[in-house]
């Protein structure tokens, strides 16, 4: 009995950790729709995404209008689990959405403690991926 109450609660490191990957994504997901939203607004292209600050600057009118100023696990631009900034993606600066819609758009800078690390494609998904994954994924979208 006591095996099945500690593998059903998961004990409170198990929930901090599930809350935060639940806000890391839904931070993740809001600012992928926020660059879906603008992208859809400025003739399918995206924003300056040559630091954190203009990203920012670009989406947080569509943060707003989604209601997402401020999010469980702080600002939407913040990975709730390190409270760092998400990355982004400078290579994709004023570029057409639909050439780079599996680009990796924003990213925890570190993998979280389960070794996978949360990114955002410039199609509105959302995915975690290992390390292997992860490479592959900034090769491919020509992260530096």
């Amino acid at each position: 009995m006591a095996l099945l109450t500690v593998a059903g609660c998961g004990g409170p490191q198990g929930g901090t950790a599930r809350r935060e990957r639940r806000a890391a994504t839904q931070n993740l997901k809001a600012l992928s729709l926020a660059l879906v939203m603008y992208a859809a607004d400025n003739d399918q292209y995206l924003p300056s995404m040559k630091s954190v600050d203009d990203a920012q600057e670009a989406l947080l009118p569509y943060l707003g209008a989604m209601g997402m100023q401020n999010v469980e696990g702080g600002p939407p631009f913040t990975d709730p689990e390190t409270g760092e900034s998400f990355g982004v993606n400078p290579t994709l600066t004023y570029k057409g959405i639909s050439a780079y819609a599996e680009a990796v758009t924003f990213y925890a800078e570190r993998p979280a403690r389960d070794g996978k690390r949360g990114v955002a494609l410039a199609c509105g998904r959302v995915l975690w991926v290992g390390e292997d994954e992860w490479a592959k994924r900034k090769a491919e979208s020509q992260l530096p």
